[in-house]
This record gives C-alpha cells, structure tokens and sequence, in this order.
C-alpha cells in the first residue's frame, strides 16, 4: 500500500463519510449502523481542520516573528557597528581600544576559531 500524504489521507476520511452516508439505508438494511461511526468521522474530520487551522495561524505568526526578530537584530548591530566607530574617532583607528573590538568582529567571522560546536543542545 503507498503511503499517503495528508492531504489525501483526510480526503480519504471524508469520501468514506460521504460513503457511509449514501449507503446508510443499505447497510441498515443488513443490520449495520453506522450512524455512530459518521458521527465520528465527522467529529475527527472537524478536529484534524481546526488543528491544521490553528497550526497555519502559528506557521504565519512564527514568520512573522522572525522578521520583526531579523528587524531588531539589524538595529543592534547597526549600532554596535556605530560604536566601534564612535571608539575609532574618539581615540584614532591605530588605537588598542580599536583593535580589540577589530578583533571581536574578525574572530566571530573566523569560523576554525570558533571552537567545537556543542552537540548536546
């Protein structure tokens, strides 16, 4: 049996209600109830769509949320990169002041400086 996606595994619980529902008459005819199983469904089919509802109302918001995070991380650093030059003016760009905080940005962008990377998180 191929495996389904999701689309099509809730589509497969909604042709099989419609299916139920159609033949309800037929299978009561052979002593088959199947109203509790269509309630059911039903009930599961509701639940599976406010669930997906509610998980694309926190897909968009967590995009959202990385913009305005992106946004703020980009006034930081702007700024912090306005300090450096508000170091640099102040004592001279040969400064040791200037250097150290050169150097800050340079080993950050090192990546063999960096050291190991922690694998336990």
């Amino acid at each position: 049996m191929a495996s389904l996606t999701k689309a099509q595994k809730i589509e497969f619980a909604r042709q099989i209600v419609k299916l139920l529902k159609k033949e309800k008459d037929r299978l009561m005819e052979k002593g088959v109830d199947v109203t509790a199983i269509i309630e059911r469904l039903e009930l599961e089919i509701a639940d599976y769509d406010n669930k997906q509802a509610t998980q694309t109302e926190a897909k968009a918001a967590a995009k959202e949320a990385t913009k305005e995070a992106n946004a703020s991380l980009k006034v930081a650093y702007k700024d912090a990169s306005s300090s450096e030059e508000l170091f640099a003016g102040a004592f001279g760009k040969d400064s040791e002041l200037v250097k150290v905080i050169n150097n800050i940005r340079d080993a950050m962008a090192n990546e063999a400086a960096r050291g190991k990377k922690d694998t336990t998180a």
